[in-house]
C-alpha cells in the first residue's frame, strides 16, 4: 500500500463523536444516530487534491467516448427489444408502479400509458437527449472554462456536514456566523464552524484544510460568494 494511501477508517476513528455532539449543543454521550449522520457525511470525502475533480483533457474524452458507446448500446437495444421482454417489462410495472402514478400522468403524453411503458418510454427518451448532449460536452475538453473548481469536494462535505447540523440542532448553520479580519488562522466565526473545524482536523488528523479554505468553501457553498 502506498504511504499516501488515505486510511479512511482510520480517520473516522479520530472522530470524538461526544466533543462533536457537545458543539451542537447537547450533554453527554453522542446519539447512535449522529454518529451515522456524521460518518455518512464524511462518506465520500478524501482530504486533499481528488482526482475526480480534476480529470485532464485525455481522461475526460476516453470517459466520453466510453459513455457515447453505452448510449449507442442501450439505445439499439431498446429499439430492436424482443416483443415479448416488452409486455413482461410492461406487465412487471403493476407492481412496482408509484401510487400517484396514475395522477402525475393525467393530461400528459404518458396519459394511459402503464408504468413499464411509461418508464421504457421515458428511458428511450432520456437517451436519445443525452446522446446529443455528449458530443457538445466533449468540445469542452479544450475549453479552460471547463475545469471544476479546487475546492469542490470540500464544498460538497462542507454542504452534507450542514444538512447535519441542522438536524441536530434545529438551527441554520450561518447562525451567529461572522469574520473576524483578527484571527489568521481562522477568520470565519461561528458555532456551525467550530463544528465544521473539529469534524475535518479531526478526520485529517490535523489542522487541515485551513481555516480560510474551511470558510471560503462554506461561503460558496451558501451562497456567500463565487
Amino acid at each position: 500500500m502506498s504511504k499516501d494511501k488515505f486510511d479512511r477508517h482510520a480517520a473516522l476513528a479520530r472522530l470524538d463523536m461526544d466533543q462533536l455532539w457537545q458543539l451542537c449543543g447537547h450533554d453527554g454521550h453522542a446519539s447512535a444516530e449522529f454518529g451515522e449522520d456524521v460518518r455518512a457525511a464524511l462518506d465520500r470525502y478524501r482530504p486533499g487534491p481528488d482526482p475526480k475533480f480534476r480529470l485532464n483533457a485525455e481522461d475526460r474524452k476516453g470517459r466520453y467516448r466510453r459513455l457515447t458507446k453505452a448510449l449507442d448500446a442501450l439505445r439499439i437495444e431498446i429499439e430492436t427489444m424482443h416483443p415479448q421482454l416488452v409486455w413482461e417489462l410492461e406487465s412487471a410495472g403493476i407492481d412496482v408502479e408509484p401510487d400517484e402514478f396514475v395522477k402525475i400522468s393525467v393530461g400528459t403524453r404518458h396519459e394511459g400509458l402503464s408504468y413499464g411503458e411509461y418508464v421504457l418510454d421515458g428511458l428511450a427518451e432520456s437517451v436519445a437527449q443525452l446522446s446529443d448532449v455528449v458530443p457538445a460536452a466533449m468540445g469542452q475538453t479544450k475549453a479552460s472554462r471547463g475545469r471544476p473548481k479546487q475546492n469542490a469536494g470540500l464544498e460538497q462535505v462542507i454542504t452534507a456536514l450542514a444538512l447535519t447540523y441542522e438536524k441536530h440542532t434545529g438551527k441554520r448553520p450561518l447562525e451567529g456566523y461572522r469574520q473576524d479580519g483578527l484571527d489568521a488562522s481562522q477568520p470565519y466565526k461561528g458555532p456551525f464552524f467550530e463544528f465544521l473545524s473539529a469534524v475535518l482536523w479531526c478526520f485529517n488528523g490535523r489542522e487541515f484544510p485551513s481555516g480560510h479554505a474551511i470558510g471560503d468553501a462554506a461561503r460558496r457553498a451558501f451562497g456567500l460568494r463565487k
